[in-house]
């Protein structure tokens, strides 16, 4: 039997704001292709990252990105509609 366990890395936002990452962030609907499609428009618009940072994965994203730009990467995605459940960096 698997295990559904993930380790993931503490943060501490006021300590690590320049620090880039790999972000896994959780979003539904992902098996849709409007949903990716969407995500991209996104990301390309607001110039949050730059495209060959992302991963597009079966329940979200990985974006290679600085911690601090993090809140305003997820405001954006919510902005416009995702369902964003979750954001952490995995423990490697």
């Amino acid at each position: 039997m698997m295990n559904d366990v993930l380790l993931i890395n503490k943060c501490n936002p006021n300590e690590q704001l320049e620090k880039t990452a790999n972000i896994s962030i959780i979003i539904g609907q992902m098996h849709k292709q409007a949903t990716c499609d969407l995500i991209i428009e996104v990301l390309e618009k607001e110039n949050y990252i730059n495209l060959k940072d992302l991963i597009l994965k079966y329940n979200g994203i990985v974006v290679t990105v600085e911690w601090e730009k993090v809140p305003n990467l997820l405001t954006a995605l919510l902005k416009n509609g995702l369902l964003v459940y979750g954001a952490y960096e995995l423990y490697e």
